[in-house]
């Protein structure tokens, strides 16, 4: 087969984007598939492939997934993040350490470094650690009962008592 053009492979990406965001996950699957068979190295529509196959529960093919798309693009933290959720996900301590040992090597900075280290953390027997992504917010304390200020006024003016 041969290479997409550039405009093919923009057209290609965004209808299965599309397709994504309608909810139809099978057809775009089958379309990323598609477009990675005319262009290999696209790391765009594996990644989108990985983000699939991850929550479809198949850590071991987002893995492979999230590593073609790290080889294509090594400096783009996200994917080296979301290949690190797969791999934690998978539990494989060789492949983690082979993954750790090509984030060193790749020289990122420090505070990537980290984090994946620490999300890979119970694949190598340690504690478990936090998932990437959100966290909890706090909510703020509320100290007037205790401190002697005066209590926030209800909203029609009126003080609380």
């Amino acid at each position: 087969m041969l290479p997409l053009s550039q405009t093919e492979t923009k057209r290609r990406f965004d209808e299965a984007q599309r397709l994504q965001r309608a909810g139809r996950i099978e057809a775009a699957e089958a379309a990323y598939r598609a477009l990675l068979d005319g262009q290999p190295g696209l790391a765009e529509a594996a990644v989108q492939l990985g983000r699939i196959a991850l929550a479809r529960g198949a850590a071991d093919e987002a893995a492979a997934r999230f590593e073609t798309a790290r080889r294509a693009r090594p400096a783009e933290a996200a994917i080296w993040q979301m290949e690190a959720e797969a791999l934690a996900r998978l539990g494989d301590p060789a492949r983690t350490t082979r993954f750790l040992k090509a984030a060193r090597k790749a020289g990122l900075p420090a505070a990537l470094l980290s984090t994946l280290e620490a999300r890979l953390a119970p694949a190598k027997g340690g504690p478990p650690a936090p998932r990437l992504g959100r966290r909890r917010r706090r909510r703020p304390r509320r100290c007037w009962p205790r401190c002697g200020r005066a209590a926030p006024a209800k909203p029609n003016g009126a003080p609380r008592f």
